[in-house]
């Protein structure tokens, strides 16, 4: 990971910072944190014209699946692969209840990281990032169910230090809670899906780096984990 990188992430935390302070959580969306990190790679230097959104074709679960984001090798970066999650208890009916079966979409999001395709349909050459935000609920809700997400642990990785994030046996996930999120590759929401992504794709376990840390005010949890 290039150290050029981090006056980005700290414009970043500062824009999410100032957003929040604004607005509540159940006002910004992760389409809000996707525009506010572009504009972060803006205000750095980074040509408008590098920055694609839905990028198509380069993730290689399926011909329909998207990426967030992707950066062109530019000036200023790297080639970037981005994936967003903000996991957050307002949700746009007005309830507060934690969603816990959102757990899996960021174990996912480190899946399709893991299988992407280069623009030309070789190997993918560049940096694959997840960005994360999970609001102070979210936090309380996987600290205090480490038996079912790796999640609280991976929410107190220091900048710079690694953890390595495993799927669960079939019988470590709970009846009651979805884990696997819905996968266009795959589909349904099923946790039994999890034998059929394995199989495919031979996806049990991501080596994830903290490159970016920040605890805000208001206790959101915001973290910028690179696919290793």
């Amino acid at each position: 990971m290039s150290d050029k990188l981090y006056p980005i992430f700290e414009e970043f935390g500062e824009l999410v910072k100032k957003r929040l302070a604004v607005l509540s959580g159940r006002d910004t969306s992760e389409d809000d944190l996707r525009f506010l990190f572009c504009l972060a790679c803006t205000q750095n230097g980074v040509d408008a014209n590098d920055i694609m959104l839905e990028k198509k074709d380069v993730v290689a679960l399926s011909a329909r699946a998207e990426l967030d984001a992707l950066i062109r090798r530019n000036e200023k970066t790297p080639c970037l692969a981005l994936e967003f999650k903000y996991h957050k208890c307002e949700g746009k009916d007005g309830t507060r209840k934690p969603q816990d079966c959102w757990a899996g979409k960021l174990l996912y999001d480190f899946y399709r990281l893991q299988n992407l395709n280069g623009e030309d349909g070789g190997a993918f050459a560049g940096e694959r990032l997840s960005v994360y935000a999970a609001s102070a609920e979210m936090r309380e809700e996987y600290t205090a169910m480490p038996q079912y997400w790796h999640i609280g642990a991976l929410l107190g990785v220091k900048e710079g230090e690694s953890l390595t994030v495993r799927s669960f046996e079939p019988r470590e996930i709970p009846n009651d809670l979805e884990f696997w999120a819905r996968t266009k590759g795959f589909g349904g929401w099923k946790a039994d899906k999890r034998a059929d992504i394995e199989a495919a794709q031979g996806f049990a376990k991501a080596e994830v780096k903290c490159r970016y840390s920040r605890d805000l005010a208001d206790k959101t949890a915001l973290r910028i984990f690179e696919i290793v």
